[in-house]
């Protein structure tokens, strides 16, 4: 399942760490679907929303 997202994943994290991370620029979660719509046009929103949710987890899981 969602297989199109895994395989972007690694790329929309380095993508949205600027945003996600503490410390960063402030962007709304519309703001990021738009950008990761730009860069991923063939995602639905569904796969949209899902590595918007899985990048966020991840990457302020790191910290």
């Amino acid at each position: 399942m969602h297989h199109r997202v895994r395989a972007v994943f690694s790329e929309a994290c380095s993508l949205v760490a600027p945003y996600l991370v503490d410390g960063g620029t402030t962007v709304s979660g519309f703001g990021l679907a738009h950008m990761l719509r730009n860069r991923y046009p063939e995602l639905t929103d569904e796969e949209i929303h899902v590595l918007i949710i899985a990048a966020t987890r991840y990457l302020q899981g790191r910290g």
